[in-house]
Order: structure tokens, then sequence, then C-alpha cells
């Protein structure tokens, strides 16, 4: 008898059993968003404004060209005598076409340049979730449901924000329910259960928020670097 779970009523071992459950569905799904909101940020960044970018250089460039040749056309054909006509509407448009141009030749090598940084954040972040292995068996002690969720992995485009939140919330209703679960399990196998498998998660989760924090701030930084609404 020794060797026994020292719970007073049956229902906290089947309430503690549904209440990894619970994490283990929440933080699933919650992993599961960021994942999906995070790969569709890199998507963005690294195919979507790649293709957008060299689309912009190929027509940013021809409209230069015509600004070069109506430039042209106006020294030639606008010329009285020997006097060379200004052109000043050539060359503003020529100047203008030419900076746009240069906007998208800088904007293409932003994409070239944080294309590997954003997969290798986002590659890192997704496998660094909080990971918890099924409790030990032990004879006599409680059985409860395992709860492993996969990576964490992350801007408009791919808000991380809400996924975390439910990351964060679901830890913390599992801990209610475990400090309610100690009222009525509280001998020595209860503190080896805690000890095992609820105080890992604290730290688990906390290194998952910090690594989407980092992924975060790194998407936004190239979202920006890559976006057409910074003088493109």
């Amino acid at each position: 008898m020794s060797d026994q779970a020292d719970v007073k009523s049956i229902d906290t071992l089947a309430f503690v059993k549904a209440a990894f459950a619970a994490f283990a569905h929440e933080t699933n799904q919650a992993v599961s968003e960021i994942e999906i909101q995070g790969q569709r940020a890199v998507e963005w960044i690294t195919v979507d404004r790649a293709a957008f970018w060299k689309a912009e250089i190929r027509r940013r460039s021809d409209i230069v060209n015509k600004a070069i040749k109506d430039l042209e056309h106006c020294r030639t054909f606008k010329k009285v005598g020997d006097n060379t006509p200004s052109c000043v509407e050539e060359k503003k448009a020529l100047d203008k076409a030419r900076k746009l141009l240069e906007t998208a030749e800088r904007k293409a090598e932003a994409v070239r340049r944080w294309t590997p940084v954003v997969q290798q954040q986002f590659r890192e972040t997704c496998v660094r979730g909080p990971k918890r292995h099924p409790p030990a068996r032990r004879r006599g002690a409680a059985r409860t449901g395992r709860a492993r969720p996969h990576g964490g992995g992350v801007m408009k485009v791919g808000d991380l924000s809400s996924g975390a939140s439910k990351l964060a919330n679901a830890l913390k209703q599992l801990n209610i329910k475990w400090d309610s679960a100690k009222d009525t399990w509280h001998d020595t196998r209860a503190k080896a259960f805690q000890k095992d498998n609820v105080e890992p998660l604290l730290p688990a989760v906390k290194e998952t928020l910090d690594a989407l924090g980092r992924l975060a701030e790194v998407l936004d930084r190239a979202a920006r670097d890559v976006s057409e609404h910074d003088g493109g």
C-alpha cells in the first residue's frame, strides 16, 4: 500500500488526466497556428517580395529607358538654332525614374539578404516548442494523459501574437488545475509528479515564447525592409 498514490478521490486522477490532455490539445493548436502564420510571413518575404521586386525592376527599367529616349528626343527635336533646350520636365522624369529603379534594386537586394536569415530563424524556432514527455509509470501512481506539443515557431502578414497568447494561457490554465488537484493529492507521489511533469513546463514554454519574440522581431524588420511602402 505504501507504493500507491494517496489520492482521496478517484475523480482527481481523471481531473489531472483531463488537464494534461487539454494542455496538449491547446498547445498543439497554438503551435500549429504559430507555424502557419510564421510560414506565411517567411513566404511573403522570400517568395512574394522576390517576385514582386523582380517584376518591378523590369517595369521600372522600361520607364527609365523611355525617359532617356524622351530626353534625347527633347534635345534633338526641340532645339532652336544653336540654343539647346532645357528639357526640364524630361530631366525630372528621368531622375524620378532612376530613383524608383534604384529603390527596386535595393529592395530586391534586401530580399536576397533577408531570405536566409528569416528561414534560419524560422527553422530554429520551429524545433524548439515546449516538449513534455509522458510521466513515467510507477506502480500505484496516478496515470495521466500525454501532453507533448510539437515545435513553436511568426507581422500582420503572419501574426504570431495570437498563438503565443494561447500558448501562455494553456500553461496558466494547467497550473490552475494542478493547484486544484493538489488539494486532494499531496503525497510524495504527487510531489514527484509535479517535479517531473509540471515544473519543467514553465521554462520550456518561456523558452518557446522568447524564441517567438526573436522570430517576430526578425520578421518585422525584414518585412519593413522589403515592403513597397518605403519610398518604393
